[in-house]
């Protein structure tokens, strides 16, 4: 009888600005053993490089796979960061399709995102915190290599924590995912099922002021042109000395938040675009020039808006290259352990998102779940730009020494957003 193994990697992300390792004690103590005393950290020597032309380059691709209709948001980050700790687990094939997907190595992954994250301010109207966390059921059906367990604590700062796998077990890990995002994200888990023998978990929070708040005057009702051509009306935030850019068939704005560490950033394309089909041909190397380049003084207005996605990775992530992880016969996570029940692999990866804009800032949050199974088979322009988001648009929230999104989605309707 087929039975499975699910691993979850979870990253729940708020609107923030700043990094915080987030290996803390919990604001109420959990019941699960703490498989990680006597492991002792070595660490990670942080590179000087922390920018990565692939992180920006996988988050265009990872938007462009789960966008639809609909309005979008993700966390690339959270995902990246999710992704890590279970290629840190695989081997042969199975690797080398996850670093395709990825578009880089694991050595310059283990490399890159350690420091791009230590990398990350934070501060008290902008703040950024990430958690891991690894958890694995008591019953002895999952052997665990110790290196696995290592690199993840010294390059991620993993917790990991054996445990019975019962409803304490479920309210300790929906804890734990809530203390590390302040209670955004406040249930992840509705239930283990009997064959889940573990649980890989990443938690981030963002949560940021703009660096100029909207002014009282400057917030005002404003009609939004939805992607079917009806008229949405939603409250717009002005801004007469904005900054812009012009990208080839569409125009965008970048605004900062408080500290100037993180950046908004959107693109309008022209009329008779839609995001999605504009999102088709923008790569990194686009988005990462706009951003870092000469920006033009704008008249800009944003709408307010708020919107929650949840999406099934597995297509997505297949379509990139991610193939033979989601094989039962051909998947080969040996580096993470072995299971008596049968061969490990893939079985279910879910993204959950949220964000809000408002004339106060952005606040954010995301989930990225894995499952693996066991069993067998600002310059002054004499003119102004205007960036106006009066229809649907391309929006980014990224640092804004290295441009990378940490989110980034698509607004088709601000009444369906709201």
């Amino acid at each position: 009888m087929k039975r499975t193994l699910k691993i979850l990697i979870a990253a729940a992300t708020l609107c923030a600005i700043g990094f915080t390792s987030v290996s803390c004690a919990l604001l109420e103590p959990i019941d699960a053993v703490d498989l990680m005393d006597g492991y002792k950290s070595a660490g990670f020597k942080a590179s000087d490089e922390v920018a990565s032309p692939e992180a920006v380059d996988f988050a265009l691709s990872l938007l462009r796979e789960v966008s639809g209709e609909g309005n979008t948001v993700i966390s690339p980050f959270s995902v990246l960061s999710a992704t890590a700790l279970l290629a840190n687990g695989a081997g042969g094939e199975t690797l080398s399709e996850i670093e395709g997907s990825i578009g880089m190595k694991l050595g310059k992954l283990n490399e890159y995102l350690p420091s791009y994250t230590a990398s990350l301010p934070s501060a008290k109207n902008a703040e950024f915190k990430t958690a891991n966390s690894i958890w694995f059921r008591d019953d002895g059906s999952l052997y665990v290599e110790p290196k696995f367990l290592q690199t993840n604590a010294d390059l991620y700062g993993a917790d990991a924590f054996s445990a019975p796998f019962d409803g304490g077990t479920l309210r300790d890990i929906n804890r734990w995912i809530s203390d590390k995002t302040d209670g955004v994200i406040d249930k992840m888990l509705d239930e283990i099922f009997p064959d889940t023998v573990s649980y890989l978990v990443n938690a981030v929070l963002f949560d940021a002021e703009w660096e100029k708040e909207f002014e009282e005057s400057s917030v005002f009702d404003e009609k939004f042109t939805n992607a079917s051509g009806a008229k949405e009306t939603v409250s717009f935030m002005h801004d007469s000395e904005g900054r812009g850019f012009k990208l080839d068939g569409a125009v965008g704005l970048v605004r900062l938040y408080a500290g100037r560490a993180y950046e908004f950033a959107a693109i309008l394309p022209d009329e008779g675009t839609s995001p999605e089909k504009y999102a088709e041909k923008l790569d990194g190397k686009t988005l990462t020039a706009a951003l870092s380049g000469t920006l033009e003084c704008a008249i800009t207005a944003i709408p307010e808006f708020s919107i929650e996605f949840e999406s099934e990775l597995a297509d997505a992530l297949k379509s990139l290259g991610m193939r033979s992880a989601f094989d039962a016969e051909k998947a080969d996570f040996s580096a993470l352990g072995h299971s008596d029940i049968g061969n490990l692999f893939v079985s279910r990866v879910i993204h959950k998102a949220k964000i809000e804009v408002n004339e106060h800032g952005t606040k954010a949050s995301a989930s990225t779940i894995y499952g693996v199974a066991a069993g067998t088979a600002a310059d002054v322009i004499v003119e102004k730009l205007e960036v106006c988001l009066t229809r649907p648009f391309i929006f980014f929230i990224c640092d804004s020494a290295t441009h990378t999104p940490i989110f980034c989605g698509i607004v088709n309707s601000v009444a369906e957003a709201g």
